[in-house]
């Protein structure tokens, strides 16, 4: 194959790539995809450092969330609007230089006035003053769809199990 077919195909590659990644992220996608996709996002941005990492916070959940979003966490209390909740976040989550988020067993549920509820537990795996953390806690979400985009509009906290796993029974 001579430089000039190489290149039909690479640009054909690419552009396929991204036509696919457009498509992924411009689909309209299920309040369970949209919760994982603000996991990801959120353990992405957590390494950065103090106002850095709230605006980061701060632009992700303005994104992904309602402007009244509340969040009740048993240590932390209620918080509400993405202002309040991005600062509190960036303080829960400072001094971590490894982080990963992961929802495990989502389940969902259609609630009357067309929002969703999402329960499942979200487990947190990360790095902390070199010490490796685990912390994991069943929470519930409430979804609302604003045209093709799930915001989520709340969030609750159970208590948490901080046992590693290798340590549960």
């Amino acid at each position: 194959m001579n430089q000039r077919s190489w290149q039909a195909v690479l640009g054909a590659l690419l552009v396929a790539g991204i036509a696919l990644l457009a498509w992924s992220w411009l689909r309209p996608m299920t309040p369970e995809a949209a919760a994982r996709r603000l996991a990801a996002r959120l353990a992405a941005a957590a390494p950065a450092s103090g106002s850095a990492r709230v605006g980061q916070f701060r632009r992700i959940l303005e994104a992904s969330a309602g402007p009244d979003v509340t969040v009740d966490v048993p240590e932390l209390g209620h918080v509400s609007g993405t202002a309040s909740c991005a600062a509190e976040l960036s303080r829960a989550l400072d001094g971590y230089t490894g982080l990963d988020l992961a929802l495990r067993n989502v389940q969902s549920s259609n609630l009357a006035d067309g929002a969703v509820q999402l329960q499942a537990r979200l487990r947190l795996d990360g790095t902390k003053g070199g010490e490796r953390l685990y912390h994991e806690r069943q929470f519930i979400s409430s979804w609302r769809r604003d045209g093709d985009v799930w915001r989520v509009t709340s969030v609750e906290f159970a208590v948490g199990d901080d046992a590693p796993p290798e340590a549960r029974p």
